[in-house]
């Protein structure tokens, strides 16, 4: 009687793992992150901010990227090409702005990059993030 307990919770385990496995691998299917920095930027005196830089290689045609929220903000990002991959970057401005001021948004989410896949809404976790050195402007 133990044993059969044992052996249908033991299936039980290995379904439900194998079923998370295969949702999180999909999404992961869908876009490679290549590498993944921030750093810290100031202009003058009086402005500073935060980029957020994304390499992504191995698109799906598909997805599109829409913000990346990063310690609770979360922020519209730029896409450009770079050869076979995708440079994605968001930027937090603080302060008086005297470049474009990005919109931004308290989340207190976790860090994740947003995206659309097929006309719906995704998004996928951002984890081990490299600091650059911080870079300053006149």
């Amino acid at each position: 009687m133990k044993t059969n307990l044992r052996i249908t919770i033991t299936i039980v385990m290995l379904i439900t793992f194998a079923g998370c496995s295969a949702i999180l691998h999909n999404n992961h299917l869908l876009f490679k992150i290549s590498d993944i920095h921030y750093y810290s930027w100031m202009l003058g005196e009086n402005e500073k901010g935060t980029d957020i830089i994304i390499e992504v290689t191995d698109r799906e045609a598909s997805v599109e990227f829409k913000s990346v929220t990063y310690r609770g903000i979360e922020v519209p990002v730029s896409v450009t090409e770079k050869g076979k991959s995708l440079i994605i970057k968001g930027t937090i401005n603080t302060g008086n702005s005297t470049i474009d001021n990005m919109e931004y948004r308290v989340t207190g989410e976790a860090d994740k990059i947003n995206y659309t896949y097929n006309g719906s809404d995704h998004s996928y976790p951002l984890v081990n993030i490299r600091r650059e050195n911080s870079k300053y402007y006149k």
